[in-house]
């Protein structure tokens, strides 16, 4: 049943100096949640009903989204290597990181829109807090 909600992540990008190279395996654990629930960070993380993305020339673009609520379970994963974090200057911790696992979510997307900045969302109004990465 396990190896039925595993899978492999692996990326190189080869053109960055240096190049980068990142490969994991994650795992679902199993146990199925209810949906989420509003005010908790898995709500935060997974509910989304709109996307932002930037087009070649820049532009920021806004597609909304719609799709049931997410069923998570807990995950975990062994990462070999991880070279983006520090490509970057960020220093991850030494915290076991939040992880977690949907079996499968049917998504639909609109056609996407230019969206002003005055648009994007902010971390506040949905009552997030901010974190320094150190």
């Amino acid at each position: 049943p396990c190896e039925e909600r595993g899978f492999t992540c692996h990326s190189e990008r080869l053109l960055s100096s240096p190049p980068v190279r990142f490969r994991a395996h994650y795992r679902g654990l199993g146990s199925m949640r209810e949906p989420c629930r509003p005010g908790t960070i898995e709500y935060f993380l997974a509910e989304r009903y709109c996307l932002f993305t930037v087009d070649r020339a820049g532009q920021v673009l806004r597609g909304e989204i719609h799709h049931t609520p997410w069923l998570l379970e807990g995950a975990e994963a062994e990462f070999e290597f991880n070279d983006l974090p520090a490509a970057h200057g960020i220093r991850l911790p030494d915290a076991k990181p939040l992880l977690h696992y949907a079996r499968q979510l049917v998504v639909y997307l609109w056609s996407l829109d230019h969206a002003p900045w005055s648009a994007l969302p902010s971390l506040e109004g949905v009552g997030a807090r901010t974190a320094e990465i150190v």
